[in-house]
């Protein structure tokens, strides 16, 4: 599994004993805990921080980090978070880093399915899509799936058009099965 990958990761971080540690990736709640844990067992403080804002706010500083942890490392992260992030908070402790983006990873796959979805019906009453676009992301209907997908879906044809998106659903897999286990604990 993709956790005890980071487990090891870790336990090999901790080798080096560093001062903090962030782990920036989508987790499950309890292994965020249980890093935290680790990490206390050996004196580093740590900040569960997942990220969202995809490849283009990875490479501009622009991405969203839901951190959970202690004040104490949330401020030490201070540095490192300014240079990767356009906002960034403490949303509590331990795990709520890990929660929040859960939250988000559930509302992302809402608002891509709704994009995806609306712009089939669209194509299936005849709409000009390079027409409706414009409009949509004017209207109640924007989001910034829609806004990411709808120029790569215009550019693809066929079958392919919704395979086109910025970030198909397919992605999602791991993520949704981490909402899903979080939703029936």
């Amino acid at each position: 599994s993709h956790e005890a990958a980071e487990r090891d990761a870790l336990s090999a971080v901790l080798d080096a004993a560093p001062p903090l540690v962030l782990n920036l990736g989508t987790s499950s709640v309890a292994w965020a805990r249980e890093a935290h844990a680790l990490c206390d067992a050996a004196g580093v403080r740590y900040l569960d921080a997942p990220v969202s804002g995809g490849p283009e706010g990875a490479k501009n500083g622009a991405l969203a980090v839901f951190c959970g942890g202690g004040a104490s490392a949330f401020a030490a992260a201070g540095e490192v978070l300014e240079g990767i992030a356009a906002t960034s908070a403490l949303l509590g402790g331990p795990g709520a880093g890990a929660g929040a983006k859960l939250v988000n990873q559930a509302l992302v796959a809402a608002n891509a399915n709704g994009a995806a979805e609306g712009l089939a019906l669209a194509d299936a009453l005849g709409c000009d899509r390079a027409a409706l676009l414009p409009l949509l992301d004017a209207a109640w209907a924007q989001s910034t799936m829609l806004k990411r997908s709808g120029d790569l879906i215009l550019e693809a044809t066929g079958d392919l058009a919704f395979e086109a998106s910025a970030a198909p659903l397919r992605n999602f897999a791991k993520d949704l099965d981490l909402v899903l286990a979080a939703a029936a604990d």
